[in-house]
C-alpha cells in the first residue's frame, strides 16, 4: 500500500494518483520518458460565459481555448513564465473566484490571463509548482528568465 506524499492517505499499489487529494504517487518520472499530463482544468465561473472558454494546465504548458462556432486556442510553455500574478476584487473574493495573470518571456504573449478562476490560491500555487518542474525538467535557470 502507497501513501500519499501531501496527505498522507494510504492508496492502492497500482494507483498512480491520490483518491483523496488528486497528488501524484510515486517517483517523478525522467524528462525522456514523461508525457504530457493534465494537472486541472477549469472555465471561467461567472464571467466570459458566452465567450465558451476553457483552461488546461499540463505538465509542460497553459492552454486557453475560446469560442463557440470559430475557435482561438492560446498557449505557454511553463518554463517561459517569469511571475504570477492574482487579482480579487471584493465581490470576487466573496464569490471565491479571482483572475490570475502569467508574465513571461514569450513575446507573442507576455501576459496571459485567466479569468473568473474558482479557488484562485490553489491554483496559482499548482501553476508555481508545475513552472519550477518545467523548468527543472528544461533545464532553465533562474539566470535565463530574467
Amino acid at each position: 500500500m502507497l501513501s500519499c506524499p501531501k496527505c498522507g492517505a494510504g492508496s492502492d499499489n497500482q494507483a498512480r494518483f491520490c483518491s483523496a487529494c488528486g497528488a501524484r504517487l510515486g517517483g517523478e518520472e525522467s524528462p525522456r520518458t514523461s508525457t504530457e499530463g493534465v494537472l486541472w482544468e477549469g472555465k471561467p465561473h461567472l464571467k466570459e460565459i458566452g465567450t465558451n472558454t476553457r483552461y488546461v494546465l499540463t505538465t509542460q504548458r497553459l492552454l486557453v481555448t475560446s469560442g463557440l462556432l470559430a475557435r482561438r486556442e492560446e498557449q505557454i510553455d511553463l518554463a517561459r513564465v517569469k511571475d504570477i500574478r492574482l487579482t480579487q476584487g471584493f465581490s470576487d473574493r466573496m464569490l471565491g473566484i479571482g483572475q490570475i495573470e502569467l508574465l513571461s518571456t514569450d513575446p507573442s504573449t507576455p501576459e496571459f490571463r485567466l479569468i473568473g478562476v474558482s479557488d484562485p490560491r490553489r491554483v496559482r500555487d499548482l501553476i508555481w509548482e508545475a513552472v519550477n518542474r518545467r523548468r527543472k525538467t528544461v533545464g532553465v535557470s533562474p539566470r535565463e528568465i530574467l
